[in-house]
């Protein structure tokens, strides 16, 4: 692609008007063993620094945790959290170092200011969060990878922690690393390509991307932003930004996760968290729990279920939803006194039906079969003739086609309702064929079933691929 000038790049060599960028060699200007210049061979530096031994540059003795060195012990390269590509792909990021939680990259249409860029983070809502705001340019430090100068504990002395946020003489040699020869390609007579692959970005960014701060250059209201063309440290005007990323902060409402089945939060579905290094404390997990918490994920079973440990078991049949076309499953038919499950997700022949009923566990129900013709028969009304009591003869106490005069009992007449609904027919607004567990006894290859479009009793092949039907089960 053909490379877009940046908002850090346009006035380069003008640094006294708004826009102030810091380039050159960071090795020019400090000698061995200064601070901030390279280590002696023998990893020792002058008197009163030491060696940073995983950047080979001298920092001060026992520095604690300012910008320069706070990240110094979590320097080296995460190899599963750098150069993850497009935010607008991966979606955000939670840096595994700081807990800083990113949003994707936001690119603006009109033309902002400082306040409109703190108001755009603060109103976002974004991956469920909507505690989002501008991040400092210390956050924005925590970003860049492959530059000491300008990474956390780099040699770049611009921070708001650390209340240096006025432009010194010094950072125009030492507040960015190099653009590499490889990532220029000659493709014409005047055309090149520029592109470094997101190398200075931990989150993939590339050579056209800047990133804005919310902190403010001393001497005027421009904002210390970070371009990542050669991990740069300068001055924008906020008019300048188009494009922005907001950060979340290591502490936060975050929600609790892993509701077991047929629970309840125990009031609170969210608690305040905050990140450890290397998990969310106290935790996001949820734990069962009769008393209430404001700091911990607890839950307590529903009405009529009881927690054993691992799961909360139904106790008492009547706390199940009664059963409808809206109704979640389980749920419970009092007029049958029957529990009847989800419908399966894809047709089946009667064997793989009799398999998938036997097998199946929903809401921690466990014992379900496929239901006879009699018990699928209780899912029908709104036709007389098939409904239970009916007078179709066909039951589970009469399974003959020809005895029970299947032909001449009015099971196969057709109640379709002639305005084409066919939903009316079924308790639970099911259409299409159900098959049952009922064998016909003069037709042992044959099974009978319910087809719910005419509320009709119907034969099907137990393994011709024509006659697969759907399923309910029952318990």
């Amino acid at each position: 692609m053909k490379k877009t000038t940046t908002v850090f790049f346009i006035l380069v060599v003008s640094v006294l008007l708004t826009m102030m960028i810091a380039c050159g060699d960071s090795g020019t200007t400090r000698k061995e063993g200064e601070l901030y210049g390279k280590c002696y061979p023998n990893e020792t530096c002058n008197e009163g620094l030491e060696c940073d031994t995983d950047h080979n540059v001298c920092i001060k003795e026992s520095a604690g945790p300012d910008i320069e060195n706070e990240y110094a012990d979590e320097a080296a390269d995460d190899a599963d959290n750098t150069n993850l590509g497009d935010t607008k792909e991966s979606g955000i990021w939670q840096d595994p170092r700081t807990g800083l939680i990113w949003s994707e990259k936001h690119y603006l249409t009109k033309t902002p200011t400082l306040d409109s860029l703190i108001a755009y983070c603060e109103n976002l809502v974004e991956g469920g969060f909507s505690d989002w705001k501008m991040p400092t340019i210390d956050e924005l430090r925590t970003l860049i990878q492959n530059c000491s100068n300008t990474e956390p504990y780099g040699i770049c002395s611009i921070s708001e922690k650390n209340g240096s946020l006025e432009y010194k003489d010094d950072d125009a040699w030492i507040c960015d690393c190099e653009w590499k020869d490889e990532w220029t390609q000659h493709v014409g007579k005047d055309e090149f390509i520029y592109d470094n692959g997101g190398y200075y970005s931990r989150l993939g960014d590339n050579q056209d991307v800047s990133l804005c701060s919310s902190s403010l250059n001393s001497y005027n209201s421009g904002l210390w932003c970070v371009g990542f063309d050669i991990a740069v440290i300068g001055v924008a005007s906020p008019g300048r930004v188009n494009v922005v990323r907001c950060v979340g902060s290591y502490s936060r409402q975050k929600p609790c996760e892993g509701l077991p089945e047929n629970a309840v939060w125990n009031v609170y579905s969210s608690i305040p968290q905050a990140w450890d290094g290397s998990s969310w404390q106290p935790s996001d997990a949820p734990s069962y729990n009769e008393k209430p918490s404001e700091t911990e994920c607890r839950f307590i079973c529903n009405s009529g279920y009881k927690w054993d440990g691992s799961k909360c078991n139904l106790q008492d049949i009547k706390a199940i939803s009664g059963c409808s076309p809206e109704s979640p499953t389980p749920c419970y038919d009092s007029s049958s006194g029957l529990i009847w499950s989800a419908k399966a997700p894809d047709e089946m022949l009667y064997y793989d039906a009799i398999d998938y009923c036997d097998n199946l566990v929903e809401g921690g129900l466990g014992d379900w079969h496929l239901p006879t013709i009699s018990e699928l028969r209780t899912l029908i009304q709104n036709c007389l003739w098939t409904v239970t009591g009916g007078n179709c003869n066909i039951t589970d106490d009469c399974l003959s086609a020809e005895y029970c005069e299947y032909r001449y009992s009015q099971c196969y007449n057709d109640c379709r309702d002639l305005s084409g609904s066919h939903s009316i027919y079924s308790k639970f607004g099911d259409e299409g064929d159900f098959l049952s567990s009922s064998v016909v006894t003069d037709f042992s290859e044959a099974v009978w079933g319910v087809g719910f479009d005419k509320a009709q009793i119907l034969i099907f092949g137990t393994d011709e691929v024509y006659d697969k039907g759907s399923a309910r089960c029952v318990r």
